[in-house]
């Protein structure tokens, strides 16, 4: 019989706090844990690339805060880039970028180069704005990220700007850069988390069934499957939870990821074993059950009996009765013979 659907955020709701509905789940359709399973993550990788858009853009104004602040003033033309600053410029504000920025449009030669990129390789992120092309480099990547700002010039079709463009661009084109990031950097999120979701889902669906073995509990992968996708709603949650902190405040958990994986196991555990009592409970019901209707046959039978029982007493009634009528009879024929003989 198909379970009576309900809507996401209410199932959400019930795979965190209600454990008697992981019974429901375990006799759904793998179809519907795997919808499940897809709306989870797509929920988480929606949170966290709009958390990304709020950080970049906090980062954003605050670097243009800086630049007006600092009256530094930027010239782009004949794709070559101007700053009116003799020294380099090095920000290494967590507040304006996490990590290293390098602004230097001068001629630097390779010794200059080399000791820019030990000075990178200090932060998980390094952001090289020179003269003729901008380079990003990231502790994760294997190489950097190269920009030529002639490359960068034929595909948008700017020739020249200054400061005060620059600024202007930024602040009118801000939205339509945060609604881009916010589609591509949900997909790329979507699918690098469902990915390793599925992957992770493999170890605790083994422990499950071993779990439900021990137990006594015979369990498909089918059902396992859709408990351990609700079991992940609230390990995904403090997830996102934990992310923004993150990004936020840089407040880092070295375990978190064994915590994520205790808190699935133990909701796999639990809601294997109430399974397993509901189960005994219903046979417990059940077995009541069928006493109560073998003594209710008991009892019908009892009552259909009774009136063969009496029809018989009164046919063994009326035959004594017959039969001593007989007798009484053949007595008082046996008198009147022997009174006849008498006389």
């Amino acid at each position: 019989m198909e379970n009576k659907k309900e809507s996401f955020f209410k199932t959400a709701i019930a795979s965190i706090k209600d454990f008697d509905k992981y019974q429901d789940f375990a006799t759904e359709n793998v179809s519907r844990g795997i919808q499940y399973f897809l709306k989870i993550f797509l929920l988480f990788s929606l949170a966290i690339a709009i958390l990304f858009c709020i950080k970049i853009g906090i980062h954003l104004n605050q670097g243009i805060s800086y630049l007006k602040d600092q009256n530094i003033s930027i010239v782009f033309e004949n794709n070559s880039l101007s700053v009116n600053n003799e020294e380099p410029i090095i920000i290494e504000n967590e507040k304006i970028f996490p990590g290293i920025v390098i602004i230097d449009t001068s001629d630097i030669d390779q010794t200059k180069k080399e000791e820019y990129d030990k000075k990178a390789q200090l932060y998980s992120t390094g952001v090289f704005i020179l003269k003729d092309r901008i380079e990003v480099r990231n502790s994760l990547a294997e190489a950097p990220i190269i920009r030529t700002y002639e490359d960068i010039s034929k595909e948008y079709q700017i020739q020249n700007f200054n400061q005060e463009q620059l600024i202007s661009y930024i602040d009118q084109g801000q939205w339509i850069g945060y609604f881009v990031i916010l589609i591509f950097g949900t997909f790329s999120v979507f699918l690098l988390y469902a990915t390793y979701g599925l992957l992770d889902c493999i170890a605790p669906i083994i422990m499950g069934y071993l779990a439900a073995r021990i137990t006594g509990l015979k369990l498909k992968i089918g059902s396992l499957f859709n408990i351990t996708v609700h079991a992940l709603t609230l390990p995904i949650l403090l997830n996102i939870i934990y992310i923004g902190v993150n990004l936020f405040t840089g407040f880092y958990m070295q375990y978190f990821y064994i915590v994520y994986t205790t808190i699935t196991y133990i909701y796999i555990i639990t809601a294997i074993l109430l399974i397993r009592s509901n189960l005994i409970k219903q046979q417990i019901q059940l077995m009541k059950i069928i006493e109560e209707q073998e003594k209710v046959k008991e009892e019908l039978k009892q009552q259909e009996e009774e009136p063969k029982e009496k029809k018989e007493d009164k046919k063994e009634e009326k035959q004594e009765e017959q039969e001593k009528k007989e007798e009484k009879k053949k007595e008082d024929g046996k008198i009147g013979n022997e009174a006849k003989g008498e006389a």
